[in-house]
């Protein structure tokens, strides 16, 4: 996938107003919209792929499913909580390979917790450095359940 140039100089004008790492990392930060520009652009490849047909174009015998909006759906990650739409088809047939239908982690976020409790940290530690360093917002309930 080729990055368009609309969003390369949307980039290069959102990096001019970073000062500090948070600009660049946090809650509100440049590549946590880079983050979910591209999630979303990839999984609307995924759904024109599904159809045969690109957006917007004539659909000639490509059958009766089309696309039909979206749905917003909020992941966890190292970047934290970040909402995407994620594109659906008439016909409820379209599963999307890069975030699957009831994925709700970007990445190992699962794997990072339990190699944090398997190195002795307890679970409300896990918790608090989680939230320190990702911004997220996970129960000592959710963790504990995970590391069960």
């Amino acid at each position: 996938m080729k990055l368009e140039k609309a969003i390369i100089q949307k980039l290069e004008k959102d990096l001019e107003t970073v000062k500090t790492m948070d600009d660049l990392l946090g809650k509100n930060g440049v590549i946590k919209k880079l983050v979910k520009h591209l999630t979303e652009r990839l999984l609307q490849e995924e759904l024109t792929h599904h159809l045969g047909y690109e957006r917007y174009q004539k659909r000639e015998h490509h059958g009766s499913n089309s696309r039909n909006g979206s749905s917003t759906k909020h992941l966890k990650g190292e970047f934290g909580s970040i909402a995407i739409d994620v594109p659906r088809d008439r016909e409820g047939e379209f599963e999307p390979l890069l975030i699957a239908r009831h994925q709700r982690e970007f990445g190992d976020l699962e794997g990072k917790i339990l190699s944090l409790y398997a190195r002795g940290m307890s679970v409300r530690d896990i918790r608090e450095h989680l939230q320190d360093l990702y911004g997220l917002e996970l129960s000592t309930a959710f963790i504990s359940r995970l590391t069960d």
